[in-house]
């Protein structure tokens, strides 16, 4: 296999060569360049007449998937969608063994999560008689302050659009304050670790691990990591939706999901191959290999396994589909149609309880009953609870130099909120330095796209 960031980078050299292969799979800011230097092919006829009809489903699972790999009206690739809910399917994921020590439910409002993280610090939920847990988890990434956010229905790491149709930075809103004050409070108060910000995702995972936390903000595959650490404590994890700190549900941002791009070039004698092949892989079972003509140890970038032009092309709600059709099969006993990648993964949940088997935890954490990662997706679905980033492509060009930049400056200002600065003079000195260094130029950009494709 060759490794993405070696991948990458020959990608990126090939680029500014011209010197490309007949197609091959790209970024969004790796297509925006391929597009301005004239070498892509433009596949919109192609793509109306190639594609089948479950090859366009998969793609329309994302209504901006097409518009991300568009420009002044022509289709350039043929986008990958990912999973919406991926990087916005935030669970409470609570510690139901010591909601049981603890006599607690499942709490149904904002300020009732509050009362439990504080009982999950003051209470001795795991029953040693000793003060030694946390009420919520957080690491220097900040995991856990967009999920506390939406709970208010803000969104801090998404573009927002107004009812004007204005578009925003979602970290610039108002709004932040009383929510990053609730979080202060809650860090004055021991119950998120006074360390946290002295610990990356790895080592305020070693808490986890430990059996210090009950409560931990994560996607629907947190069960994979870091909840499968904390198996040797017997820790009882269990997904549930972001409950409401007002009197409306809370809603949840869902960042921009579709990052992969599959390009044909001039070169190609038939431009329509890279549908073909998608077409190919959903019709095989997802995911397949193609044999190079030539096998070679180098590989060419038409690929990243050695000896093989690598393939794949899923569809976007593969797992939640998985997960749904389980869950009605052991709600209802319906002699309902399983594929064999349901069995695989109702094979291995049964391992956790045969065996203890880590990755047996992972599966019924993830795809199990009702408070599992994937249940809580499909909860928000059905409740149109979740909000789509407003910027649906690559990187402008000024996002491109400046954007990491403003994202740390972010991370820094709440930080340093959330450990005592005084709200109010922290958080407007962050607005105008985000705004001076470059943010309001991407601001401009963004809206200008969102005008052009929205107006």
């Amino acid at each position: 296999m060759v490794a993405n960031a070696q991948y990458e980078t020959k990608l990126n050299l090939s680029i500014a060569s011209g010197d490309l292969p007949d197609y091959f799979e790209c970024n969004g800011v790796q297509l925006r360049n391929v597009i301005e230097a004239g070498l892509a092919v433009d596949m919109t006829d192609l793509y109306d007449q190639y594609a089948s009809d479950f090859l366009k489903e998969c793609v329309a699972a994302d209504p901006n998937a097409l518009t991300s790999a568009s420009s002044e009206g022509g289709l350039y690739a043929l986008p990958q969608p990912g999973e919406p809910y991926r990087n916005g399917g935030t669970s409470m994921y609570l510690r139901s063994d010591w909601m049981k020590q603890l006599g607690k439910e499942a709490p149904k409002t904002a300020d009732e999560l509050i009362e439990l993280a504080y009982a999950f610090l003051n209470d001795d939920p795991d029953g040693n008689g000793e003060k030694d847990t946390f009420g919520l988890y957080m690491d220097n990434d900040l995991n856990g302050v967009n999920a506390f956010a939406n709970m208010y229905q803000l969104h801090p790491n998404i573009w927002v659009v107004d009812d004007q149709g204005k578009v925003s930075w979602g970290g610039l809103d108002e709004g932040m304050k009383p929510v990053l004050e609730k979080i202060a409070k809650l860090y004055a108060d021991g119950v998120i670790d006074h360390e946290f910000t002295v610990k990356d995702p790895t080592k305020a995972s070693e808490d986890i691990a430990a059996g210090k936390h009950g409560l931990y903000f994560g996607g629907w595959s947190a069960g994979y990591w870091p909840l499968n650490l904390s198996i040797p404590n017997d820790a009882d994890w269990e997904a549930y939706p972001l409950v409401s700190g007002t009197d409306q549900p809370a809603t949840l941002s869902a960042p921009f999901a579709t990052t992969r791009y599959y390009v044909t070039t001039e070169s190609c004698k038939n431009p329509e191959v890279v549908i073909n092949l998608a077409n190919w892989s959903l019709d095989s079972g997802y995911v397949q290999k193609l044999q190079l003509i030539e096998p070679r140890e180098d590989p060419t970038l038409h690929g990243r396994m050695n000896g093989y032009a690598g393939f794949q092309y899923e569809p976007a709600y593969k797992n939640l589909d998985i997960q749904q059709r389980l869950l009605k099969w052991q709600q209802t006993g319906d002699d309902i149609q399983l594929w064999p990648d349901d069995m695989d993964n109702w094979n291995t949940q049964q391992l956790f309880y045969s065996d203890h088997d880590q990755n047996g935890f992972s599966h019924k954490v993830t795809f199990g009953n009702e408070h599992s990662g994937l249940s809580t997706v499909q909860y928000y679905m059905d409740n149109q609870m979740f909000v789509d980033d407003a910027y649906a492509a690559a990187p402008t060009e000024s996002m491109t130099e400046n954007w990491s930049t403003l994202l740390a400056l972010q991370n820094e200002t709440y930080t340093k909120i959330i450990t005592g600065e005084p709200v109010d003079a922290t958080f407007d000195a962050f607005v105008d330095q985000w705004k001076a260094a470059g943010g309001d130029q991407i601001t401009s950009e963004i809206n200008e796209w969102y005008a052009a494709n929205h107006g």
